[in-house]
């Protein structure tokens, strides 16, 4: 399955909320979320630009995820494989015992909302701020074109211009924030 997602930073969660509701978005969630990231010494993720996470929810069930490569598109789109779980340490002890390594962990508040086409998640990063995603996934015959538009259509109804999209994952930019800092 491929999953379609934008992702743009925002400075008005509650207006967006706002906009939600007059959009028909129901609200569905909110939960804290713990993604610890793994690295491997036989697979390089940041060369392939694949991801291993797992991902603690409170409340909630875990989940375990693999993103594959990024696709080329104007938005971010990649295959992913999700299997819930009972017990995120558990999964993490059984990733270490495979030779894979907690990397790093990334700690947010989302609040999740739901139309008939598209999830979009409010989140509240730690050390980064908030953003909004917006998502979905196709399959088999869909075309990823017309998703995108749709997505397009939604950020404008919104009032967010797509120039806004940001490419990099919560990972990159908490990367990315880490390493200017210590320069």
């Amino acid at each position: 399955m491929i999953e379609i997602e934008v992702k743009v930073k925002v400075k008005e969660p509650e207006r967006i909320k706002n906009c939600l509701d007059v959009l028909g978005y129901k609200f569905l969630k909110k939960e804290r979320q713990e993604d610890t990231y793994f690295k491997s010494s036989f697979r390089s993720f940041g060369e392939t630009g694949e991801v291993l996470r797992v991902r603690k929810q409170i409340p909630g069930s875990d989940v375990v995820t693999f993103k594959g490569p990024k696709l080329k598109s104007e938005i971010k789109a990649r295959e992913e494989i999700e299997v819930n779980i009972e017990n995120s340490s558990e999964a993490i002890k059984l990733l270490k015992k495979l030779g894979y390594e907690p990397w790093t962990t990334i700690e947010k508040e989302r609040e999740t909302y739901q139309s008939d086409k598209f999830t979009v998640n409010l989140d509240e990063v730690k050390g980064l701020g908030h953003f909004m995603e917006i998502e979905t996934k196709i399959e088999g015959n869909q075309s990823k074109l017309e998703v995108e538009q749709e997505i397009f259509n939604l950020l404008n109804k919104i009032g967010i211009s797509k120039n806004l999209i940001e490419k990099r994952t919560y990972l990159e930019l908490i990367l990315e924030k880490h390493k200017s800092a210590s320069m």
